[in-house]
């Protein structure tokens, strides 16, 4: 059994399969809002929208879509999960989450942190990850449950301290200034010694020099 999510864009000779498909299951939708959106999702230079095709064996199970808005109050939240249908006779073996998992990773590729999804659907925090933060109201009038997912963690910035530096930060400053230029390809060799002369001199301003600490531990010096 060979199965495959089929994304739109990748395959340009999808498209005529995926607005018939996406037709048939939402009728009450003009069809004309499918047929726009996903001719021109094929060449948009935009990460959005994306449309995808379940198919098992070639004959085509389900779908979805990813999208800055699935006609929901919250606009202040995006991308979001669309039309994501599976077969009713093909529930229960994973396909919906194949089509979930498809969507993140071009979520993830285009830089989005989080993906949002709209449905009536409990469980799905538990079964993908996905946490409910709230309601959302659609224009007809109806509400839906809105579920949130992080794609990506944001890496921590390290905490620096700047700080002027003591009389205690001499030698680790000197030996620092050493290293630092241990591996450089344009020095003479007594940078560390040119830094201790700099403190003697008349002109020098001890607020202006500087120290940074990362985790109380001395990373950096400067003289201004």
């Amino acid at each position: 059994m060979r199965t495959e999510i089929i994304s739109v864009r990748e395959n340009p000779r999808y498209m005529d399969k995926a607005i018939a498909y996406l037709q048939s299951k939402w009728p009450d939708v003009p069809p004309m809002v499918y047929d726009d959106c996903i001719r021109n999702s094929v060449s948009t230079p935009g990460p959005l929208p994306q449309w995808y095709l379940l198919e098992v064996d070639g004959e085509t199970f389900g779908c979805a879509g990813l999208i800055t808005n699935d006609f929901i109050s919250r606009m202040d939240l995006w991308p979001w999960i669309c039309a994501l249908y599976v077969e009713e006779h093909r529930r229960g073996n994973g396909y919906g989450k194949l089509l979930l998992e498809k969507a993140e990773a071009d979520g993830r590729a285009a830089g989005f942190d989080y993906l949002y999804l709209a449905t009536d659907h409990t469980g799905l925090d538990e079964e993908y990850g996905y946490k409910y933060i709230g309601q959302g109201w659609h224009p007809w009038g109806d509400q839906s449950r809105i579920y949130k997912k992080r794609l990506k963690d944001r890496p921590v910035a390290p905490s620096y301290t700047i700080r002027p530096e003591r009389r205690e930060d001499y030698d680790e400053i000197y030996d620092l200034i050493k290293t630092a230029f241990a591996s450089a390809r344009v020095k003479d060799g007594d940078e560390q010694d040119f830094a201790a002369k700099l403190r003697e001199r008349g002109g020098f301003i001890p607020e202006l020099a500087l120290v940074a600490e990362l985790d109380e531990k001395t990373v950096e010096g400067g003289m201004l």
